[in-house]
C-alpha cells in the first residue's frame, strides 16, 4: 500500500472521528447519525491499514464502544505521524 495513500485515508478517518464525537451532546451517548455512517463506512478500509501498520492497534478498533471513535483517532494520528 502506498504510505501517503494510507495517511490521508487514516487522517480522514480521524477528522470523522473527531467531527462525530463533536456532536455528541452532552448527556448523550449519540452523535450525529450522517458521521456515524460514514465512520463505519470508512471503518473496513481504516481496520486494514491499521493492520498493516500495527495489528495490536487494529485490533481494538471498535465503532460499537461509546465515545471509542474519539479515543482511537489519536491514537491513529500519534502512530501514523510516527
Amino acid at each position: 500500500m502506498n504510505v501517503e495513500w494510507m495517511r490521508m485515508k487514516l487522517e480522514a478517518f480521524s477528522a470523522s472521528a473527531k467531527r462525530y464525537d463533536q456532536s455528541i451532546d452532552d448527556g448523550s451517548y449519540a452523535g450525529n447519525e450522517q458521521l456515524r455512517q460514514v465512520l463505519y463506512r470508512a471503518e473496513p478500509t481504516a481496520r486494514k491499514i491499521l493492520e498493516r501498520l500495527d495489528p495490536g492497534l487494529a485490533d481494538r478498533l471498535d465503532l460499537n464502544t461509546i465515545a471509542g471513535a474519539a479515543v482511537r483517532y489519536r491514537q491513529w494520528i500519534r502512530h501514523s505521524e510516527s
